[in-house]
């Protein structure tokens, strides 16, 4: 094993606890180098973090961070901490977080509405294929309006999928069976017939 002498402590070390630089190995060994990055960036704060940042943004940076973290997604070390990671209070909370907001994008409320009504659909044994652009353009028909008070949808107002033949009743969630509705007219409806 070929030992090295570090030109800033004097120690003599292994060159496997030298970093490499172009296939040899640095002048210094790896804790003195590690010193001088700490040292480095903490009396130039402001220029590092800008620099990183500008790099971060940049295409290589970007291409390079998202092939570093492909990688490092299939070990199984790396799965394994994700996995406790994810049980922290922490992890869970960044999950809900995750959740919450594409709940509120109107691709999320479009699945979760596809969601609910599978289920619902599933124990009725009916037919589930509606789809978010057949909602959108059965919402844009009705000009976002209730089918059955023409109420404008506002956020106080929010916009629910009424099934004309109720899901109980034999009907299906398909496009010619669902409408628009305001909460209030879906909850007064109920599962009878309009």
């Amino acid at each position: 094993m070929n030992v090295k002498t570090c030109s800033k402590c004097g120690l003599e070390q292994p060159e496997s606890e030298y970093y490499l630089d172009r296939g040899r190995p640095r002048a210094v060994c790896k804790t003195c180098f590690r010193a001088a990055r700490k040292l480095y960036g903490q009396t130039h704060k402001e220029e590092t973090a800008v620099a990183g940042r500008r790099y971060r943004q940049s295409e290589d940076g970007a291409a390079k961070r998202k092939a570093w973290h492909a990688a490092r997604a299939k070990t199984p070390a790396h799965k394994e901490y994700m996995g406790q990671w994810a049980k922290t209070p922490k992890g869970q909370a960044a999950r809900r977080g995750r959740v919450n907001r594409y709940a509120q994008t109107p691709k999320g409320r479009a699945a979760n509405m596809r969601r609910r009504a599978r289920r619902r659909s599933v124990l009725a044994g009916v037919v589930a294929d509606l789809t978010a652009d057949q909602w959108s353009e059965i919402v844009a028909e009705h000009g976002s309006c209730c089918a059955y008070c023409g109420a404008k949808f506002t956020a106080s107002l929010p916009i629910t999928v009424d099934h004309v033949i109720p899901l109980s009743k034999g009907g299906q969630h398909t496009a010619g069976n669902v409408v628009p509705s305001c909460k209030p007219c879906n909850s007064r409806k109920k599962d009878r017939l309009p």
